[in-house]
């Protein structure tokens, strides 16, 4: 199936996900890492463009986002890309063949690992499903989206606000295109930083998400105070992508209005800020870390590599994982 040529996207970006491929390759050389894993059916490096299209927790419309394989066997693929999947979730993959070809893959998320520096490594079960916004014809609309937002990108800033008079769907839309072109751009305006901030703020989620990024960019009190009002967000997502923003950028001032999180009534919410707050040197996230590791829940594993983040140790992300650190939590009490 030839679903014609795409954008490989900015050479920068092709050069950090080779650079992150290389690092895995040689983690799981190490038989002591916890990327070695037992597999049934023998995986081949397979590194290639992919294009992941997915619908995120409580969104109504699907998403594209760019990423790059790493291997592929008969039962399923990795890749690494710059968001964080859940376990179960459905995704349209297309693949880049060496002839040059697309192939359309369906399956759901076997697991998504954090790397570094907003990187995620994901592993795809093949499997069919059945979810009417993950089809051809919704990979082609967001396709067609993204290569509009591209065409805006080198227009001026004044060129791209927002017409107010526009009925709200299409504000939305325009919005979602502004930032992806002031992703793209120096983020040092007082303007430009108002304007995203403002955004951070609008009603509807999915322009909220989009500005957590675009705010990482701008190093001002106004961005980092933005990323923190985002902490109390009505949406679950954005509540725990903002959590992880900030830990990357090491905001300190961060760790106070992050210690309410781990008491969200989301687990995985609780226990992406308290990986967040580790990774800020705070261990008040331990007590949520550790009654979900003791619960049969598919997050017991999450909960191992975040207690790793937090204590200093590395508990992989699997069966063998949990137990060493429900043994540790036994031994450290």
């Amino acid at each position: 199936m030839t679903w014609g040529m795409m954008d490989r996207g900015t050479a920068d970006h092709v050069q950090a996900v080779s650079a992150i491929l290389e690092q895995i390759d040689s983690l799981a050389a190490s038989q002591e890492s916890r990327w070695t894993e037992k597999r049934r059916a023998l995986r081949r490096k397979f590194p290639t463009d992919c294009e992941v299209l997915h619908v995120a927790q409580g969104e109504k419309a699907a998403r594209l986002i760019f990423g790059h394989t790493r291997d592929i066997s008969i039962g399923g693929l990795g890749f690494v890309a710059s968001e964080h999947l859940v376990r179960g979730q459905p995704l349209l993959v297309v693949i880049r063949l060496p002839d040059g070809k697309r192939k359309e893959l369906t399956g759901t998320v076997a697991y998504c690992r954090r790397i570094e520096d907003g990187w995620y490594l994901t592993g795809v079960q093949f499997c069919r499903i059945e979810e009417p916004l993950l089809t051809r014809q919704a990979y082609e609309e967001a396709r067609t989206k993204l290569t509009e937002c591209a065409s805006h990108t080198s227009k001026p800033t004044d060129e791209l606000k927002t017409d107010a008079s526009a009925p709200m769907i299409s504000r939305h839309e325009q919005a979602l295109k502004t930032l992806a072109a002031l992703g793209k751009q120096p983020l040092r305006s007082p303007e430009v930083v108002a304007k995203v901030v403002a955004m951070s703020m609008w009603p509807n989620h999915t322009v909220r998400r989009a500005t957590i990024p675009v705010l990482m960019q701008i190093i001002s009190e106004d961005g980092i105070a933005a990323l923190i009002r985002l902490l109390e967000d009505n949406n679950a997502s954005i509540q725990a992508e903002a959590a992880e923003a900030l830990a990357q950028l090491r905001v300190t001032e961060a760790i106070q209005p992050l210690r309410a999180l781990p008491q969200h009534r989301d687990d995985e919410v609780a226990l992406r800020a308290a990986a967040a707050l580790g990774r800020l040197g705070d261990k008040s996230g331990v007590r949520v870390v550790a009654r979900v590791l003791h619960t049969d829940s598919h997050l017991s594993r999450r909960a191992a590599y975040t207690l790793g983040i937090i204590v200093g140790e590395k508990f992989r992300a699997n069966a063998e994982g949990v137990a060493e650190a429900r043994e540790y939590l036994k031994q450290h009490r």
